[in-house]
C-alpha cells in the first residue's frame, strides 16, 4: 500500500484576447518521506480573428509500472502485471512535458502546428518489454521525445475532412546499455494520417481513414554469432538495441451509419465497418526465440496487426 497526501490549487485568468490557467499539485510520500511538486500552465492569447499562440506546460508523477515477465523467466508465457513505487528498484516516474503552437481558423478552415518537449525519469528496463541480452537486467533510466505537429481540418454543412503529420525522436538512455543512449521501442519518426467524412442525409453517413507511419525499432541478433551459452542454457545473442526498424505500417479503414426511428421513443443505429481494407500485413512487433532446426539457430517471430476485417453494429435506444 501507498498512501499519498496532495495539495491542489488553481487561478484562471480572462481578459480580451488572453486566457491564462496557472496551477500546481503538491504530493507527499508519507511512506518515503518525500515531497513531489509539479506546477502546470495553460495560455491562449488570440491574436486577431484567424490567428492564436497556445503555450502548454506541466509536470506529472506514476506510482505504478508495468513488469513483465518473459517466457524464459514465468512458466513458458510472457505475463504483465502492475507493481507500486518503492522508491528503489520501481522508483516514482515521473515527467516534464512543454508544448508551444500556433493555430489558424477561417471559414470553418482550422490549421494547427505545434512543437512538443517531453522527458520521463524513473523507467525500468523491466517494464520496456526489450527483446535483448540485458532484458533481464535491472535498470533505471529515462526517455526524451521532442517533434512538431501539424494538422489540418475543414468542414462544411456536408463534409470533414482532415489531416495529421507528426515529425517525431523519441530515445532512451539507460546505463546498463551499449550504447546507453538508444531509439525507443515506440519511436515513430513519421506519421501521417487522413481522413474524410461524408454526410449524404442527416440520417446515412460515410467516413473513409488512412495512416501511413515508420516502422517501430526492433533489435536484431549478432549477424553470424546469433546464439550463445548462459551457463547450460542457449539464449539469443542480441546486437546493440532497437538499431533495426520494421517495414512502414500503412492502413485504410472505411464506414458507414444509418440511423433510424421507429418512433419518438424508440430509435436505432447500424454501423458497417472494414478495418484495413486492403488486406496489408502489417508487422507492429518483432523478437527471436532459439530454434536450433534453423541454419543460424534463432528463428523471428512477428507480431501481426489486424488483417482486413468487417465489423457490423446494431444499436436500440429507448
Amino acid at each position: 500500500m501507498l498512501l499519498k497526501s496532495a495539495f491542489y490549487s488553481e487561478i484562471e485568468y480572462k481578459k480580451n484576447n488572453t486566457y491564462a490557467r496557472v496551477g500546481f499539485r503538491a504530493n507527499y510520500f508519507d511512506k518515503f518521506q518525500k515531497f513531489i511538486f509539479e506546477p502546470r500552465i495553460n495560455i491562449r492569447q488570440k491574436l486577431n480573428e484567424t490567428y492564436s499562440l497556445k503555450l502548454e506546460g506541466e509536470f506529472k508523477n506514476q506510482t505504478t509500472a508495468q513488469k513483465i515477465d518473459f517466457e524464459d523467466n514465468f512458466l513458458g508465457i510472457e505475463k504483465r502485471r502492475w507493481i507500486l513505487s518503492d522508491n528503489d528498484r520501481t522508483p516514482i516516474i515521473t515527467s516534464k512535458q512543454a508544448s508551444f503552437g500556433i493555430s489558424y481558423t477561417k471559414n470553418k478552415l482550422y490549421a494547427d502546428i505545434t512543437g512538443f518537449y517531453k522527458v520521463v525519469n524513473g523507467i525500468s528496463t523491466a517494464n520496456q518489454g526489450f527483446y535483448n541480452n540485458t532484458q533481464n537486467f535491472s535498470s533505471i533510466g529515462n526517455y526524451k521525445t521532442k517533434g512538431i505537429e501539424f494538422l489540418i481540418n475543414k468542414q462544411t454543412n456536408t463534409i470533414s475532412t482532415w489531416l495529421s503529420y507528426t515529425l517525431a525522436e523519441n530515445n532512451y538512455t539507460f546505463g546498463v546499455f551499449n550504447p546507453k543512449k538508444f531509439a525507443n521501442s515506440l519511436d515513430i519518426t513519421h506519421s501521417l494520417s487522413t481522413a474524410f467524412n461524408y454526410n449524404f442525409t442527416k440520417n446515412l453517413k460515410a467516413s473513409i481513414g488512412g495512416i501511413l507511419r515508420s516502422g517501430r525499432p526492433y533489435t536484431k541478433p549478432v549477424d553470424g554469432n546469433e546464439t550463445l551459452q548462459n551457463g547450460d542454457k542457449t539464449i539469443v545473442n542480441y546486437d546493440n538495441p532497437n538499431t533495426e526498424n520494421l517495414d512502414n505500417f500503412f492502413r485504410i479503414d472505411v464506414s458507414g451509419s444509418y440511423n433510424f426511428t421507429f418512433s419518438e421513443a424508440i430509435k436505432a443505429t447500424i454501423r458497417l465497418g472494414f478495418t484495413n481494407i486492403t488486406d496489408r500485413k502489417n508487422t507492429i512487433d518483432s523478437y527471436y526465440i532459439v530454434d536450433e532446426s534453423q541454419e543460424s539457430n534463432v528463428r523471428r517471430i512477428d507480431n501481426y496487426s489486424l488483417p482486413f476485417t468487417p465489423n457490423l453494429s446494431f444499436r436500440v435506444r429507448f
